[in-house]
This record gives structure tokens, C-alpha cells and sequence, in this order.
């Protein structure tokens, strides 16, 4: 795993996000497996987190298909670019890194495993990948193609 380098705001990628204007229109929105936050995608890429008890937003970081880790500590999210990236960030909004790069890119969005020690994509390819988010290792989950032979 790489550290995405500094936050959000001094990286050189990427900018600090506006406070969420009140007419913006959300995307994606999931709960905190506590219900205490929300996250929600804004204007395609930059992903905010808003803190019910409070009603305080604020920007997390930049990409989209943001999802809780089961035990709401960590955010996984989709960084696209000429290599599509999974990332990887403390609720707090400290600690991002980039997890792996998926060269083919994605189809859909990410979803962890129960125990939250990886995450589940599929490539362009359609192969469903397994990252290890301790180390950020991918391989193959070794389901075969095509998966609807699959289907009874």
C-alpha cells in the first residue's frame, strides 16, 4: 500500500471540497453500520460524510463508490484515472492510501467481505478480483467465465 501522500487538501492531486451546497444533488449514499453517518458522492467525485447526531457535512476525499468497512473505521472508494485505483481512508478522514491498482479498470462498484480484511471488484474483463486490504495484494476470486454457465 502507498500513501496517497499528505490529505486532501496539500496532495497536489487533489483540492479540499467546497461545503455541500444546499441544492447540489448526492449520489450514492450509505449508511455507517452505526446509522450515526452517512457518506455521499457529490458532482461525480468527491465523496463527503455527514454526522447525523450533528448534522455536520464534511469533505472526505475525492473519487466515488465509497463504501463502510464492516466495522465503520475505514472507506473504500473507486479513484479512477488512466489506472483505476482503490483507496482506502480512516472515517476520521486521516490516513488515505492507495490500496491497488486495477489496470483494466472496474465494472459496478466494491464491496467488502464480512470480516472487512478485503475487498471484492470486477475488472473490465469481468473477473472478479480479491484485495487484501492489509497488504493490498490482488488475485483472482476463481470464479470461471463465463459465470452465467453458472446459473441453474
Amino acid at each position: 500500500m502507498v500513501p496517497f501522500g499528505g490529505d486532501a487538501a496539500d496532495d497536489g492531486l487533489h483540492q479540499r471540497g467546497p461545503p455541500v451546497p444546499a441544492r447540489l444533488s448526492t449520489e450514492h449514499p450509505r449508511w455507517a453500520p452505526d446509522a450515526r453517518a452517512l457518506l455521499f458522492v457529490t458532482g461525480t467525485t468527491r465523496i463527503y460524510l455527514l454526522e447525523v447526531p450533528s448534522g455536520r457535512v464534511r469533505f472526505l476525499t475525492h473519487g466515488h463508490d465509497p463504501e463502510w468497512s464492516p466495522d465503520g473505521r475505514l472507506v473504500a472508494f473507486i479513484h479512477p484515472g488512466p489506472e483505476w485505483q482503490l483507496g482506502l481512508i480512516q472515517a476520521d478522514g486521516s490516513g488515505r492510501t492507495l490500496l491497488a491498482r486495477i489496470p483494466l479498470g472496474l465494472r459496478g462498484g466494491l464491496t467488502w467481505d464480512p470480516r472487512g480484511h478485503a475487498l471484492y471488484v470486477v475488472d473490465r474483463a469481468g473477473q472478479t478480483l480479491v484485495v487484501d486490504v492489509r497488504d493490498g495484494k490482488v488475485r483472482s476470486a476463481g470464479i470461471p467465465l463465463p459465470v452465467e454457465l453458472l446459473v441453474c
